[in-house]
C-alpha cells in the first residue's frame, strides 16, 4: 500500500480482527474520501468537507 496513513489503518484493522471484507470496504471508501478532499490528509480536513463527502454520495 502506498500510503503510510492507509497501512496504518490496515493494520490497526488487522489488529483489531476486523473481517478481511470488512477492511477492504472500509479502505475503498476512506480512499474515495480522500481523493474527494483533494488528497488532503483527513485530519485536516474539517466536519464541513465530510458532509460535502455525504451530499455528494446522496446525489
Amino acid at each position: 500500500m502506498k500510503s503510510d496513513f492507509l497501512s496504518h489503518i490496515k493494520e490497526n484493522m488487522w489488529t483489531k480482527q476486523y473481517a478481511k471484507r470488512t477492511s477492504k470496504l472500509y479502505l475503498y471508501w476512506i480512499k474515495a474520501y480522500i481523493i474527494f478532499i483533494d488528497k488532503k490528509h483527513p485530519n485536516n480536513c474539517h466536519n464541513s468537507a465530510v458532509e460535502r463527502f455525504l451530499n455528494y454520495l446522496s446525489h
